[in-house]
């Protein structure tokens, strides 16, 4: 069962270290990534290191060049990220991630050996036009294109409609969707890749979650920046 984190634009570096100096790993056995912010990836040699990766929320495909404001995969490497995500749904809704640059950037990500988080997800109008599949399938097929080597490629199912709002998929809507995206992820690469649930994931819901066929972790947003908070999630959610 893997446990990512995202602390999006949360947490400066002094903040970062207190938050690793409270967290008890004691007991903690599960597959943990923490996405951190550009600006404390720099502290990764100073964090807890046993089962743990650390990652940045966005990467872009470029190896250099004039792109201000972007970072590329060798400045994260450099200071020793295991990952990125790539098109989370917040790029996609306020940044103007597409799916043909998302497909860059993974790219880019997988060729230099890093592991690679890629998001997708249906918004409210897509759920409502009953289109999910449509949206999921060309979203995978677009993004995930030029990936000849699937080995370090995770995907995160994140229903946009729930991101948020306190609001989950049903565990009959998330078997559904994860099997779908598997089926999909199979018929690219002939391999199974894990699939994350990422929509409201907290205390209450955690358990059961974990618990539904076809899920084989969790992307944690809000619920992840605290410590103790985001121990119970993973406590709770590797009981079987």
């Amino acid at each position: 069962m893997i446990f990512a984190a995202n602390f999006k634009m949360n947490k400066t570096q002094k903040e970062i270290l207190e938050y690793f100096s409270n967290f008890n790993f004691d007991g903690v056995n599960s597959n943990i990534m923490f996405a951190l912010p550009y600006t404390s990836l720099s502290l990764i040699n100073k964090l807890p290191q046993n089962n743990i990766l650390y990652g940045s929320q966005n990467v872009h495909f470029a190896k250099k060049g004039a792109f201000t404001g972007e970072i590329s995969v060798e400045m994260i490497k450099e200071l020793g990220a295991d990952f990125s995500l790539i098109a989370h749904s917040e790029r996609r809704q306020f940044f103007g991630e597409t799916d043909e640059s998302a497909a860059l950037r993974a790219q880019a990500a997988l060729d230099s050996g890093l592991k690679v988080i890629f998001c997708v997800g249906e918004n409210h109008r897509q759920r409502r036009a009953n289109r999910t599949k449509f949206v999921l399938k060309r979203q995978l097929i677009k993004g995930l294109k030029n990936i000849n080597n699937s080995q370090n490629l995770i995907v995160a199912y994140e229903p946009v409609w729930a991101i948020g709002t306190g609001k989950s998929a049903t565990a009959t809507e998330i078997q559904s969707t994860h099997a779908f995206i598997k089926g999909v992820l199979f018929s690219m690469f002939k391999t199974d890749i894990p699939v994350l649930y990422g929509g409201s994931v907290n205390i209450k819901n955690i358990n059961d979650i974990c618990n539904i066929k076809n899920v084989d972790g969790v992307l944690v947003g809000g619920a992840s920046l605290s410590p103790d908070t985001m121990r119970e999630l993973i406590i709770s959610g590797s009981k079987k």
